[in-house]
């Protein structure tokens, strides 16, 4: 059977001999009956194989995903539980990175029969990194038709400002939680995605990046223009970034001083009321009035 994931303007066609069940959150993004003809981006094909490694290399656990690096690309053991028996294993080539290999242990398909487990086995920040894009840790609104994103560590109040813009400004959510990020026709856009965390709000839309405001909560609203390093120190901790994976971290790297020199990223410090969001609004506005 085959499905058809369209994520951050990629389509990922997935060759899967087992039927997936959808859920919620893939619904505005995973198409299960495309077109015969479909040109899709990158292609995902799933073959069953009756054992996989005992997982003894050498590699790097993140979760219940074991990261391996070799001569033929990136594999990805995905697991139970840490430590315990490979039930799939995802393989990115180096070099012909546009078909993705998932081979699964036959008669463990219940660990992937569902949409959100297909997301999950092709790896949303993998995914984005080798076409170009990031993963930010952020709130998603769009108002007046541009992509303002928030980012701050959890529980800073990413979701309370962009229900305060939905409130005052009548700005939409996309996203709760995460944004992707790409660069296309030499602009940034946000787009929203199936990774929502407690939001719950899974939109497959997206804008062109207005701005990029870094929350602090403070005693009375002020807000500031970020340097580029000052940008980047509170901005990569929240990208989804491999840090143990040396050309990965550099590319996200490249890619986010790319984004911080053309996206400007503000401070602000700040009261989870109306006033916030004049103060904001006000800075934007002026930005673009400045830019004309």
């Amino acid at each position: 059977m085959q499905y058809l994931y369209k994520i951050c303007g990629i389509r990922v066609l997935c060759e899967v001999p087992f039927r997936i069940s959808m859920q919620r959150e893939s619904e505005e993004f995973l198409d299960i009956a495309p077109e015969n003809n479909v040109r899709e981006d990158i292609k995902m094909i799933f073959r069953p194989v009756d054992a996989l490694p005992i997982l003894l290399k050498k590699g790097h656990w993140e979760n219940d995903r074991l990261y391996i690096e070799n001569e033929d690309g990136q594999k990805i053991y995905h697991c139970p539980t840490r430590n315990s028996s490979s039930y799939a294993c995802v393989t990115w080539p180096e070099k012909t990175g546009k078909t993705v290999w998932c081979e699964y242990v036959r008669g463990m398909e219940s660990y992937m029969n569902y949409s959100h487990n297909l997301c999950d086995l092709l790896g949303l920040e993998t995914l984005l990194l080798k076409e170009n894009g990031l993963l930010l840790h952020s709130s998603f609104i769009r108002w007046r038709g541009k992509g303002i994103l928030f980012s701050a560590p959890s529980g800073t109040g990413k979701s309370t400002q962009a229900e305060q813009w939905e409130q005052y400004e009548g700005a939409e959510i996309l996203n709760g939680d995460r944004a992707g990020l790409r660069k296309i026709g030499g602009k940034w856009t946000a787009f929203g995605l199936p990774l929502a965390g407690s939001s719950f709000i899974y939109r497959n839309e997206s804008a062109l990046l207005e701005g990029i405001v870094v929350l602090c909560q403070a005693g009375k609203n002020r807000i500031r223009r970020l340097k580029p390093v000052e940008a980047f120190r509170y901005l990569y901790p929240e990208t989804t970034v491999h840090q143990w994976h040396r050309p990965s971290a550099e590319k996200a790297v490249s890619l986010l001083m790319d984004l911080i020199s053309q996206v400007p990223v503000f401070l602000l410090e700040c009261r989870p009321d109306e006033e916030a969001v004049r103060l904001l609004k006000e800075t934007i506005v002026g930005l673009t009035t400045e830019g004309e």
